[in-house]
């Protein structure tokens, strides 16, 4: 370990207590990775049962979101998405801890056609996506066949964010922090390729309401700022996990055309639209302990 490895962090008394959690992790990943993924989903089940106020959280969005599920079938979409879960924090200490090369195999592209012809055009290329579970382990085994960059949001945990910054630092080309605009619209001006997760709740700032799953949503011009700044290629960029621990597959679906068109309103809604779809096409498996819904209009009560 050299002296910048976030593990010499673990020796402050201050972070004693994520020693233990730390090595265990490193322990599990070196178990095959259908071992993994019976213990992931343990682990999302252990979760469901102590994290009160994210079961609260995915409730009251799977309610929003989903208003047809009864009662048995709302208590079984958080279940699956709490195995999602806990799926994804062992994917996570996979991603950092060991070799892409065990698990190159499990990672299937769909589209990979468009990819390629908007990184053969030399302009910048932004992968908008969204906040699936697996986006931390897919984009380890992405970043090992391409040369992306992805945007950061720092962690509310200090030891969390050391790690991740450290780790990430190492397989993505660059690492950029979500608040550094210039280094984003360099990187893009000089033909670079960027991942990138709009789905974030911003606040009032720099975000307009348009729908998402119905609702009157806090949404980012951060990707139509971006792109008509460095006239880069939008292409919408999803990842699922295939049934019972077969893989996952990464989709790049058809660049956006006309994308920004110089309406904030219509473009905004437009990749709404995008991302609601894609997340329909896999529910469960999307971040719904997240606040997406906290910011409301003016006057609307709130949700949480």
């Amino acid at each position: 370990m050299t002296q910048h490895s976030p593990w010499w962090q673990l020796v402050k008394p201050n972070n004693w207590l994520w020693l233990p959690l730390f090595l265990f992790l490193r322990a599990i990943v070196a178990l095959p990775y259908r071992y993994q993924y019976r213990f992931g989903l343990k682990l999302g089940h252990l979760l469901q049962k102590i994290d009160r106020k994210g079961v609260h959280t995915t409730r009251v969005n799977s309610t929003l979101a989903f208003p047809e599920l009864g009662l048995e079938e709302r208590n079984a979409f958080i279940k699956a998405n709490y195995e999602s879960v806990g799926l994804s924090l062992i994917e996570t200490a996979t991603a950092w801890f060991c070799s892409p090369k065990r698990f190159q195999t499990l990672l299937t592209f769909e589209g990979e056609e468009h990819l390629q012809a908007a990184i053969a055009s030399e302009r910048g290329v932004i992968l908008a996506s969204a906040h699936l579970g697996c986006l931390e382990f897919v984009g380890r085994l992405f970043a090992k066949q391409y040369a992306v960059g992805v945007m950061y949001r720092p962690q509310k945990l200090a030891i969390v964010d050391a790690f991740a910054k450290y780790y990430r630092s190492r397989y993505y080309k660059q690492v950029i922090g979500r608040n550094d605009l210039r280094g984003l619209i360099r990187a893009l001006k000089k033909g670079d390729t960027l991942w990138y997760t709009p789905d974030i709740d911003g606040g009032t700032r720099n975000s307009i309401f348009v729908p998402f799953f119905g609702i009157p949503t806090a949404t980012l011009t951060t990707t139509s700022r971006l792109a008509a700044k460095t006239s880069a290629i939008v292409i919408p960029t999803f990842f699922y996990r295939k049934a019972n621990g077969a893989g996952f597959r990464l989709v790049f679906q058809a660049p956006l055309e006309n994308f920004p068109s110089g309406d904030d309103l219509f473009d905004a809604t437009c990749l709404n639209q995008i991302i609601e779809n894609a997340v329909r096409e896999a529910p469960t498996q999307y971040l719904w302990q997240y606040k997406r819904f906290k910011t409301r209009p003016n006057g609307e009560k709130r949700f949480y």
